[in-house]
């Protein structure tokens, strides 16, 4: 009883030990694995081959991840859509790729190759006028500006076009540099002609500034021509504002004459004559008078010469004019003997107010002789 009831117990634990302790070992050994009448008898051994085979699915994925194993890339997607762009850094075991939402358009500049957007604009409106080489005045008038990034660059240049018209009598060039300020900044502008100007006649002139920063604005910029201890014109590159420049009145004696006080019969004529503002370095609030004379020295024993020229302005004030020529070409002198046509110019340097009354006073004399001559001379007025 005792031996068979051993062999009874032995009968009805080997299914548990199947099941139980050492599932592993014992499946090895058994016979194929069929399922009983209800289903249920090996229902626990295959819960623990499908664990073993998901963990080994699971393992087999890391592994690949680890080692880096070539991806063959994503398939295309149904709408067409450009596949994910991937960027890869080793990292020492292997490498990483990081993976970036294409959006089909080209990635942005970087900030330090970021580049301004090219602009141009028309001007109607910025004409001033200008002494460039302390001598030799100008008319000039800027028709457009433009600005053009720079390659590779966070930078611009800026290109102011004008035309410049010679006021002179003498073929000159521009050729004199003006300053800029824009947003508290101050730029120089370099200017130059095409070609030698003829006198009276105009000509393209280009003006540049390079190195501009990205943020430059036109409407923000001020162009000036002058010193601030010297008259200046201010010309905003603004639209609709207006430049703050002196415009020069012409013509403003032409015709009058006076006769020598010798009593000779010597004439001088206004031939020419402008009224313009002093752009020299150091005239502040400073104009000048020139006129050019058409004189002829009548025929008398000695000759004729005309000793000064006396200009009186409106403010009462009164200086003697000077061959310093800005606008008119010369090179002869009030002094001449019989029968000489001269064309000597004068030129008088005088405050505001500019309008008004002018008085012009001749002293003469006969030239060998020294005969003092009276007072000639004439009188005008700018309105």
């Amino acid at each position: 009883m005792n031996s068979g009831t051993h062999r009874k117990t032995r009968v009805e634990r080997a299914p548990r030990t199947i099941l139980g302790s050492a599932p592993h070992r014992r499946l090895s050994r058994s016979a194929p694995m069929e399922p009983s009448v209800n289903g249920n008898r090996w229902k626990g051994a295959r819960s623990v081959r499908q664990r073993a085979g998901l963990i080994a699915v699971m393992a087999g994925v890391t592994i690949v991840a680890a080692c880096g194993a070539t991806d063959p890339g994503p398939a295309a997607t149904a709408t067409g859509a450009p596949a994910p762009s991937t960027t890869s850094t080793t990292n020492g075991t292997g490498t990483v790729s990081r993976g970036t939402a294409s959006t089909g358009e080209p990635a942005p500049p970087s900030s330090d190759q970021a580049t301004a957007t090219p602009v141009k604009v028309t001007f109607t409106d910025k004409r001033f006028w200008h002494i460039a080489d302390t001598a030799l005045l100008f008319q000039i008038d800027l028709t457009s500006a433009e600005l053009t990034p720079i390659a590779g660059s966070a930078k611009q240049n800026l290109t102011i076009n004008a035309t410049v018209k010679n006021l002179t009598e003498n073929p000159v060039g521009f050729g004199d540099s003006l300053s800029m300020t824009a947003a508290g900044q101050r730029y120089d502008l370099r200017c130059t002609t095409t070609a030698t100007v003829p006198g009276g006649e105009s000509s393209p002139m280009t003006c540049k500034a390079t190195g501009l920063p990205t943020g430059f604005n036109i409407d923000d910029a001020v162009v000036t021509a002058g010193d601030a201890q010297s008259n200046q014109s201010v010309v905003p590159l603004k639209a609709g504002v207006t430049p703050t420049s002196f415009e020069p009145i012409v013509d403003v004696a032409n015709g009058k004459s006076f006769t020598a006080g010798t009593g000779g019969g010597s004439t001088g004529t206004v031939t020419r004559s402008i009224l313009y503002q002093d752009y020299t370095r150091g005239k502040k609030d400073e104009y000048r008078v020139e006129m050019r004379f058409a004189f002829v020295v009548a025929p008398i024993p000695g000759g004729e010469e005309i000793d000064s020229v006396t200009l009186v302005a409106p403010d009462g004030t009164s200086s003697k004019g000077t061959e310093q020529a800005s606008v008119f070409h010369h090179s002869d002198h009030f002094i001449g003997d019989n029968g000489a046509h001269l064309e000597p110019v004068q030129t008088w340097t005088i405050k505001a107010p500019v309008k008004g009354h002018y008085k012009i006073t001749t002293v003469s004399r006969t030239v060998r002789l020294g005969k003092p001559g009276t007072d000639g001379g004439f009188e005008f007025d700018i309105a």
